[in-house]
């Protein structure tokens, strides 16, 4: 995208039988898609061992005889009970995925389509940059200049005193040669 062109990105979420309409007003489209079936059915799979696996600690806890053995086992269950939410949190997730689709979009209006994008300026670029430059300089020079005006007037008047205090002071004369 060039210095003439407006441009931006969204990402849009939408129902998926509206996916025809909305591609359908596009120039360019690259479409993809990831089909997350086999993933909603292998985590859905894990789930249900892990219900089973849980149970079957369930039961362990039911038999265990010592305090032990009862935190041991619990401490299984509460582990196999976070896999079991992280399972159930990704099925939902994958769910939302399978029932909506995601477009992202990347979009530009071309403004000006006289602007180019040349690498190499020419001797006459070169030329006006380095007067815009010179010029540049030039102002802020005279506008610090101007800036330190206060310091610039008392250094005059104290230039100005001075040398009336020296034309004031008496100047010794030499002594009369003495004649032979």
């Amino acid at each position: 995208m060039e210095d003439g062109d407006v441009n931006g990105k969204r990402k849009i979420n939408y129902v998926k039988h509206n996916f025809l309409h909305l591609t359908s007003i596009l120039v360019e489209k690259k479409i993809s898609s990831e089909d997350v079936t086999t993933q909603l059915v292998d985590t859905r799979s894990r789930l249900e061992t892990k219900k089973e696996v849980r149970e079957r600690y369930l039961e362990l806890l039911r038999q265990a005889k010592s305090m032990k053995d009862i935190l041991a086992v619990h401490d299984v269950i509460n582990g196999v009970q976070e896999e079991m939410d992280a399972a159930a949190g990704r099925i939902a997730y994958l769910g939302h995925s399978a029932a909506f689709s995601t477009i992202n979009l990347k979009f530009y209006q071309v403004l000006d389509a006289t602007v180019k994008d040349d690498p190499t300026p020419t001797f006459w670029h070169k030329l006006k940059d380095s007067v815009n430059e010179g010029w540049n300089w030039m102002s802020s020079f005279v506008l610090g200049l101007t800036s330190i005006w206060p310091l610039v007037l008392l250094g005059g008047l104290g230039w100005m005193i001075v040398r009336r205090r020296l034309r004031y002071i008496p100047r010794k004369t030499p002594p009369p040669a003495a004649r032979g």
